[in-house]
């Protein structure tokens, strides 16, 4: 008798249910947080790229409407920060992103090789025309993660004005 006693007492302990969901909880918790971080993380990201874009596609409205190399970089800047000029007051000029406007022009009848804006192109019937002028755009920024490694984002547009 005495000797059953001891292990039924070891086959309770191990056969014993109570605390298991507790500590399934503390294994699986660090886990699902740390996943709930990098998701996040993964979406400011994802965010940033987006406002990229979107501020390059602005700059090219701007474009569009006449306006010259600085105000298009400005601008791009301005709405892809939320800010505008060289003091943004309270934002971190660190992650403000780089901005180049680069205008180009090319003949109609020779497009891809790039001619000055003040050249006087001839079309196959010997007729002159303007050349076709380009706004290429481009911002870069560099993207601080939490968890995952650091990268730099980069959008560019090009945007045919005349």
């Amino acid at each position: 008798m005495k000797f059953s006693q001891p292990l039924k007492t070891v086959r309770n302990y191990f056969y014993n249910k109570s605390g298991s969901a507790a500590v399934e909880f503390a294994i699986a918790a660090p886990v699902l947080l740390l996943g709930l971080v990098i998701v996040t993380d993964l979406g400011l990201a994802i965010r940033e790229r987006m406002s990229l874009d979107q501020a390059t596609r602005a700059g090219a409205d701007f474009a569009m409407n006449g306006a010259d190399q600085q105000t298009i970089e400005n601008l791009v800047t301005a709405a892809a920060r939320g800010v505008y000029g060289s003091q943004p007051g309270d934002v971190n000029n660190n992650y403000l992103p780089i901005v180049t406007a680069t205008e180009t022009c090319e003949c109609p009848n020779n497009r891809g090789v790039v001619v000055s804006c003040t050249t006087i192109c001839t079309s196959a019937n010997s007729q002159s025309e303007p050349p076709y002028l380009f706004w290429s755009i481009m911002a870069r920024q560099q993207y601080d993660g939490l968890l995952i490694p650091d990268f730099r984002m980069q959008s560019e547009i090009k945007v045919q004005v005349r």
